[in-house]
């Protein structure tokens, strides 16, 4: 029986963990231009110009990064 409230206990915090911990978008996203500071609908669907933009920000980013070194 106490491991069943010790399993219980462990899966409560850690769903409050998950549902409450959020990460902060990378710093280059701004900087390539794929935010534009407005607030996120985290439950929407991206559609397909959202992918392009941020796919565009990639490739930059990454040119910006791996380009110049070489």
């Amino acid at each position: 029986m106490k491991s069943n409230h010790s399993r219980a206990l462990f899966i409560a915090i850690g769903t409050a963990i998950l549902t409450t911990a959020q990460a902060a978008p990378p710093s280059w996203w701004a900087a390539q231009g794929v935010t534009n500071g407005l607030s996120a609908n985290d439950y929407g669907i991206a559609n397909n110009g959202q992918l392009k933009n941020i796919t565009k920000g990639v490739i930059a980013e990454l040119n910006l990064r791996y380009v110049a070194q070489g």
